[in-house]
């Protein structure tokens, strides 16, 4: 149907104009780590709610796209005014990530070492000291106070490699207590306290 017309009037006329309401096509995607969920209309003016589901070792961390009505909650609902992409972000979790064992209490042991895991993204490194990992698919950024950013794989950490961001370059890590850490900067060529 056109709702543009013309109507040859040869006499008294009834005439209606009939609306609907338009449809719109929600599309949902989800990031590594996780699966979503989704009900409701998709006519205009309409929400539609939508669930995260993370997978065993993964968490959420939250919507991207428009309409949505809060991003950071796993189960919330999207506007229907147009067309929408909507896409759920899970993060592995860390602990999932380092594949440890338990020592005792907070204590791990894994691939980067013993350390004691204090939240979600912080841990106390036996010989590295606070540190603030961000993990993304298979690398491990490192923060440390001192040293800045730094960049490893479970196959770099293994043989005591880490990348430097502020130094550009790799360091050679050998472990000591704590206080005695040392690593190589190839740059200058010297050993320097961690």
């Amino acid at each position: 149907m056109d709702a543009n017309t013309t109507v040859y009037m040869t006499e008294d006329q009834n005439i209606s104009a009939l609306f609907s309401l338009k449809n719109y096509e929600l599309n949902l995607l989800a990031s590594s780590g996780g699966a979503i969920n989704h009900t409701g209309s998709t006519t205009h003016g309409s929400y539609v709610s939508i669930s995260a589901i993370p997978h065993n070792g993964y968490s959420f961390w939250g919507w991207t796209g428009d309409g949505i009505t809060d991003s950071f909650l796993e189960s919330t609902s999207v506007l229907m005014t147009s067309d929408r992409n909507v896409t759920a972000h899970f993060t592995i979790n860390m602990i999932s990530f380092l594949n440890p064992s338990k020592i005792e209490g907070s204590w791990y042991e894994s691939w980067l070492g013993i350390f004691n895991q204090v939240s979600e993204s912080w841990i106390y490194h036996l010989n590295l000291g606070w540190l603030l990992l961000k993990i993304e698919d298979s690398n491990l950024w490192i923060w440390h106070e001192t040293n800045g950013w730094l960049w490893t794989t479970e196959d770099t950490f293994e043989n005591r490699y880490i990348w430097s961001q502020p130094l550009g370059s790799w360091i050679f890590l050998q472990f000591k207590p704590l206080e005695n850490t040392l690593y190589y900067n190839y740059l200058t060529q010297s050993w320097v306290e961690w």
